[in-house]
Order: C-alpha cells, then structure tokens, then sequence
C-alpha cells in the first residue's frame, strides 16, 4: 500500500488519539479490533503485521546508525513468564481492574496516589 508510510502512520495516530479520547463509539471500535487482532482475524492481522514493518523499516536505520543489534521477540514471547509475576502483584494489591483490564500504575502517577 503506498499511502503506509511513516509519516502517514504518524498522523494516523495522533488523529486517532484524539478521536479515542473524545468519541466513545471510535474507542468501542478500537477496542473490537484489538480483539480481532488478537484472535488473529485475517484483515486485521495483515494490516497491522504491515504497520509494523513500516515502523520496524524506520527503527532500523537509527540501529544501523547507532550500531544497535536487536532481537525481536512478540508478546506472546514473554506471556508464559507473566503469570506468576501478574499473580504476585494481583496479590499484593498493585494491580487496578478496570473492566477486566488489570493496571499498575507508576508510583509517581497521580492513579497511583488515589
């Protein structure tokens, strides 16, 4: 696609972020298509393994530059390791649940204060 390119995603996302914070039905959409991301719909998960390329194309020549090597690993990577780390702060009262969605908020957060 010709119109996915850096500069294009980068105003996507900042448009979106704002349209998310002010349109209600817009973060309901959103939210269903992290869903659909994440159950490995076929469309979403094309169009998003495609944005990723896009800014991994951009990581990459600051690497090169800085001579970083990197090794990239997906979430589903470091998903087995979270459990009992989640556990632990769940337990220890860390954790917010926000609709399902458990929260640690940085000790230096105005959340984290309430």
């Amino acid at each position: 696609n010709e119109q996915l390119n850096i500069e294009n995603l980068q105003k996507l996302y900042k448009e979106s972020k704002l349209r998310f914070d002010s349109d209600t039905e817009f973060k309901r959409t959103a939210y269903d298509c992290v869903v659909k991301l994440q159950s490995h719909e076929p469309q979403t998960y094309q169009l998003w393994k495609e944005i990723c390329q896009v800014s991994r194309d951009q990581f990459q020549k600051i690497y090169d530059r800085l001579g970083v090597k990197l090794t990239e690993r997906g979430e589903s990577f470091y998903q087995p390791l979270m459990v009992d780390l989640v556990a632990k702060l769940k337990q220890d009262g860390y954790l917010e649940n926000d609709d399902g969605r458990f929260i640690l908020w940085p000790c230096d957060s105005k959340q984290a204060d309430a």
